[in-house]
């Protein structure tokens, strides 16, 4: 088994990989939005075959926005992470307050 520390030191672990929704709602939502997109790409292929290269590449910059999103957020919560622990290591438990 690799260690996730070399993964992450070498730039190959990809937080979008490991995501998946904890609520049923948000998984549900995602659903109905990817069927409902599916839907409209089908409808545009058929009714305005020269609008489907558009609808496309919007599509494109949507997902490529999420995964930054994704990624940012990552970031910042690993950030958040080593800051409590690093915090909790250096706090003087002895003192009162």
């Amino acid at each position: 088994m690799k260690s996730i520390l070399y993964d992450l030191y070498y730039g190959n672990l990809d937080p979008a990989s490991f995501y998946e929704p904890l609520l049923k709602e948000h998984r549900n939502f995602l659903r109905r939005k990817f069927d409902s997109i599916d839907k409209l790409e089908e409808k545009i292929e058929k009714d305005h075959p020269f609008l489907n290269e558009a609808f496309e590449k919007v599509l494109d910059f949507a997902f490529i926005e999420a995964r930054w999103d994704t990624s940012n957020a990552f970031i910042q919560g690993f950030s958040i992470g080593a800051r409590i622990m690093a915090e909790s290591y250096s706090m003087d438990l002895s003192a009162k307050e």
